[in-house]
């Protein structure tokens, strides 16, 4: 899932779009791109991968564990194409629009909820220009096929494809992942804090100040999306940001309103489910 930013340049926003232009584009994409995730994804069935309970918006973290199993899943002896719900094809463009700031430039990165880690490449790249990256994700089969990834479809040299670090760990217990001498100058949470009930995502938010010195960003579904509709994952306002993280460990600079970019046959990028949040956080010195 990606995040675009609502402007044509760094500080030249855009108005977020009306109240009457929301509805209008929530109704629209789902009678003509059938914008929500599809009922069958919901059933019981506990065998197929899609076939999971969304309660509150929340998706249960064994979803996230084995949706990056495969692309291709067997069903009735017929080999269908089952892409990842969220998955653009490459880095999300709010992470491009800050790394083209020069603000992860010979920095240490840390990358919540890697997935396949073409946030991590990016930032590492030639663009991101990071020391290092360290990804992480609950699903051990994404860590592989990151790994896989960026040594098998990479456009990185050698060097820099080297200062990317992927491994299994969960959102809720980063303490036992990351030891207490791992520190990272930059954290990124591109679409993974939606993904967390109200209290795993202030568990979430407590750990990452033990591992972040400067930096954080937080991209996430916004409430300006329409609850008519809507499945999973969560819909977060700023006033939710600002609970996990305005306190005596963080200073909350800037959230900006966010278009979503979508895969291709999941409707438009600019219309009803395409809103979010973008968050830049700076550590104190707590």
């Amino acid at each position: 899932m990606s995040l675009e930013l609502l402007h044509d340049g760094p500080k030249k926003a855009r108005a977020t779009p009306p109240t009457t232009h929301r509805y209008l584009c929530a109704f629209l994409s789902v009678l003509l791109f059938n914008s929500a995730l599809p009922a069958s994804c919901f059933s019981a069935t506990p065998n197929n991968k899609s076939n999971w309970k969304a309660i509150n918006e929340v998706l249960p973290s064994d979803y996230y564990r084995q949706v990056y199993i495969d692309d291709n899943c067997d069903d009735s002896n017929t080999k269908t194409k089952q892409s990842i719900p969220w998955d653009v094809g490459g880095p999300q463009p709010c992470v491009k629009n800050e790394a083209r700031t020069g603000v992860f430039a010979n920095k240490s990165v840390l990358d919540c909820g890697c997935g396949l880690g073409e946030n991590a490449q990016f930032l590492a790249g030639n663009v991101g220009r990071a020391r290092s990256v360290t990804g992480f994700d609950i699903s051990p089969d994404a860590i592989r096929r990151a790994n896989e990834k960026k040594t098998e479809e990479s456009l990185l040299s050698p060097s820099q494809a080297e200062n990317i670090r992927f491994r299994v760990a969960s959102c809720t217990t980063l303490s036992e992942s990351f030891s207490s001498s791992e520190t990272f100058d930059i954290a990124v949470d591109s679409a993974c804090l939606h993904c967390l009930s109200d209290e795993d995502a202030m568990l979430y938010a407590n750990s990452l100040k033990d591992l972040v010195t400067e930096r954080l960003f937080v991209g996430c579904f916004s409430t300006a999306n329409g609850s008519e509709g809507w499945t999973n994952p969560r819909r977060l306002g700023r006033e939710d940001l600002e609970r996990y993280f305005a306190s005596e460990f963080w200073d909350i600079r800037r959230i900006e309103d966010v278009w979503w970019a979508r895969p291709s046959a999941r409707g438009s990028n600019q219309g009803g489910f395409c809103h979010g949040l973008w968050m830049e956080a700076v550590r104190t010195n707590n």
